[in-house]
Parts: C-alpha cells; sequence; structure tokens
C-alpha cells in the first residue's frame, strides 16, 4: 500500500504506529496526509482478517 509518495509498504511489516509514520525493521517511515485515512481504514479491515484466523 502506498503511505508517502515515496513509500509503498506491506502491511504485514508494521511494527507499530506513532502519530503519522509507521516503524518498519526500526526504520520510521512517514505517512503522508492524502494517505493517512486510507491507512487506517485498511488497518481496520487487515486486523480484522488477522483476527478471524
Amino acid at each position: 500500500m502506498r503511505v508517502h509518495n515515496s513509500f509503498i509498504i506491506n502491511l504485514d511489516k508494521i511494527s507499530s504506529i506513532e502519530g503519522t509514520s509507521l516503524i518498519i525493521d526500526k526504520k520510521i517511515i512517514p505517512v503522508s496526509q492524502t494517505h493517512i485515512k486510507e491507512l487506517m481504514a485498511q488497518l481496520n479491515i487487515h486486523g480484522s482478517s488477522k483476527e478471524d484466523h
């Protein structure tokens, strides 16, 4: 999923979320204001499907 003009990420690799940044493999990835709502929606859907398994 694209989270910034310079970054496309795999949702399964997210370690944590801090404000408008993601932590993946101890690296900070910025999330643009344009993509933050879509990211949160995807994480909610993605998280729900993980819990169902």
